[in-house]
């Protein structure tokens, strides 16, 4: 029985041992496949990289083709006999070169295309048309959306930016999603503090800025600001933007303590940041006076004002559009100050300077005409104003859309035109419309739809129909009051 047991044992012994045998030839196996694999996966990244690699040089060498078809429209050197070249050919020109030049273009390269199309769609959108801005940056989105996937970060951007163009469009509800579409997916691939994030959330905060949720604009701004300077520190660029778009907010609530401590702190970031002649930095010193302005302090504003132009027009030139805001900003110091013969000289400078330069249906061309007309109105010149009024009217509706907060703000002015000329009929009837739009809009409490109530209450007290106008003052009057 022991011999039988040592036999077991000697037996269970061997199968162990075989055991151990295959355990360890399955161990070499792996290890030489795993070698295998490892060289495998190093070859297939190799190769990953050399692909993006040429992906990424065939992408610059197309845009730089795509570039250079576009400049040599204006080199007389490269002139064909099919193509003759314009030496004084315009940025809207080009613009639009490359705006026809891109259909068709790509269709094997979607990246490429997105890249050139957003591109192209933020260029309209600096020069305020708003139509093409759309056609290319939604396009843009959708071919992103299909290359990459709906949270890639290139599709995220595409995402805000279309987010943005909304904002300009004052669709307010399609922007809010699509800027919080945007943040969330941010928020996930980046982190909450990253400064990509943080431009989103900066964007986020002027929509609801624009709705009057004062709470959530500044929740958003405070955090964009923390961010910046945890990020990059108290005098970076984007930290001297975070701190003026704060102080923005503060100074349309009225918050004059607050708005003005920190607009001298944004001014001298800006300065640290840029330098004095930047134009961060005299947007900065402007937004400053502006506030100054607003509070009546003229003699505190007027050498912000003549700095701001000053520097503009050495550094920018006399007919530059920022050159020609500072301008208008200018005038209407000169006007606070009871000098109405050289503000109009200035309104009418800036008026013309942006006829030039941008085109008489452009959204900056007609608040300088509104401005002049709103001039006109302050010294009784009704025949002056009237024009102007319609022009901006019509202008911006076609620019704008009739829901914009400027096309707004103007229908309502229009409406005051028509009360101060005692045509009380097309006063109420625009009053309502400015009401209607607001409300549409804004919401029924914000500052500026209480004031289009206000006004409708008074065209219809001057019409002798007290019991319409009184619910409209009580409406009015608290709201009013706490603004």
């Amino acid at each position: 029985v022991v011999s039988a047991g040592l036999v077991l044992l000697a037996l269970v012994a061997g199968v162990v041992g075989t055991a151990v045998g295959l355990v360890e030839a399955r161990r070499q196996a792996a290890v030489a496949r795993g070698e295998r694999e490892d060289k495998e996966e190093a070859r297939q990244k190799e190769a990953e990289q050399r692909a993006a690699a040429v992906a990424q040089a065939a992408a610059a060498t197309a845009s730089k083709d795509f570039l250079k078809s576009i400049l040599v429209q204006g080199n007389p050197n490269e002139a064909t006999k099919e193509r003759t070249a314009d030496p004084n050919r315009t940025l809207r020109a080009a613009i639009d070169f490359a705006a026809r030049e891109i259909d068709g273009k790509f269709g094997g390269q979607p990246e490429i295309a997105a890249d050139l199309r957003g591109t192209i769609g933020q260029a309209y959108l600096g020069l305020g048309d708003l139509p093409a801005a759309e056609r290319h940056l939604t396009a843009s989105l959708e071919l992103r959306e299909k290359a990459l996937g709906p949270d890639h970060p290139d599709t995220l951007d595409a995402v805000s930016e279309v987010g943005v163009l909304a904002y300009e469009k004052a669709d307010y509800r399609a922007a809010e999603a699509l800027l919080k579409r945007a943040l969330a997916g941010k928020e996930k691939a980046f982190g909450p503090d990253d400064p990509k994030t943080l431009y989103t959330a900066g964007n986020l905060a002027l929509v609801y800025e624009e709705k009057a949720d004062y709470p959530a604009a500044e929740a958003l701004k405070r955090r964009a600001l923390a961010g910046m300077e945890k990020a990059y520190g108290p005098d970076h660029p984007d930290t001297a933007r975070a701190v003026n778009n704060l102080a923005v907010l503060y100074r349309d609530r009225r918050e004059w303590g607050t708005a003005e401590a920190l607009m001298r702190r944004a001014v001298a970031t800006a300065e640290r940041a840029f330098g004095p002649d930047h134009p961060v930095t005299l947007s900065a010193v402007s937004n400053l006076a502006d506030l100054l302005l607003k509070k009546q302090d003229v003699a505190a504003a007027e050498p912000l004002y003549q700095r701001a132009l000053a520097t503009a027009e050495r550094v920018l030139g006399p007919d530059s559009p920022m050159t020609l805001k500072a301008v208008n900003n200018m005038a209407a110091l000169l006007a606070a100050r009871g000098d109405r013969a050289a503000a109009e000289r200035l309104f009418r400078r800036a008026l013309e300077g942006f006829e030039r330069a941008l085109g008489p249906g452009h959204p900056d061309t007609l608040s300088i005409a509104l401005n002049l007309a709103t001039f006109y109105r302050s010294g009784g010149d009704l025949a002056a104003e009237g024009p102007l009024l319609r022009r901006a009217h019509a202008g911006m509706e076609k620019a704008r859309g009739p829901d914009h907060p400027l096309t707004l703000e103007i229908t309502r002015c229009l409406s005051t035109f028509h009360y101060a000329r005692r045509d009380l009929p097309a006063a109420e009837a625009t009053a309502r419309r400015a009401l209607e739009g607001h409300e549409r809009v804004h919401g029924p409490d914000h500052p500026g739809t209480l004031q289009c109530v206000s006004d409708l209450a008074e065209v219809l007290r001057e019409k002798s129909d007290p019991a319409a106008a009184e619910p409209l003052f009580r409406r009015a009057l608290p709201g009013l009051e706490r603004a």
